[in-house]
């Protein structure tokens, strides 16, 4: 196996397939507003141990849109991945009060995604 890519998160192996997660980047503007770089989506995909140079995507995620929270506020959040066998369940959570007064991290986004085909179900 190879190493991974600049910004490339390994998640899990499943037989020939390795799995990563690439986080997105915001657009931007350089040169004074001359040059603009568009957003990136991240993205869910694997790499086959015979033909490593490919990226197989599985799942993008619109980076401006989705998931929709609210980080005003300074609101910070964290997404957590839970590999399995057949699916890859990946959650957005934000850390916010609790109802103790204290903080916790919440729930905001759930999206369950199989790891054999390019659909996924999202359950947000």
């Amino acid at each position: 196996m190879e190493a991974a890519g600049e910004n490339e998160f390994y998640l899990a192996s499943n037989e020939t397939q390795c799995y990563f997660y690439s986080p997105g980047t915001e657009g931007e503007e350089r040169l004074f507003g001359l040059m603009k770089a568009p957003p990136q989506n991240a993205e869910l995909f694997y790499r086959e141990l015979s033909d490593w140079g490919e990226r197989h995507t599985v799942y993008t995620f619109d980076y401006v849109t989705e998931p929709d929270m609210d980080t005003s506020g300074g609101v910070e959040t964290r997404v957590k991945f839970y590999p399995s066998q057949e699916r890859l369940k990946l959650v957005w959570t934000s850390y916010e009060p609790g109802d103790d007064g204290g903080w916790t991290y919440r729930e905001k986004a759930v999206y369950d995604v199989p790891l054999h085909t390019d659909s996924a179900e999202s359950t947000p």
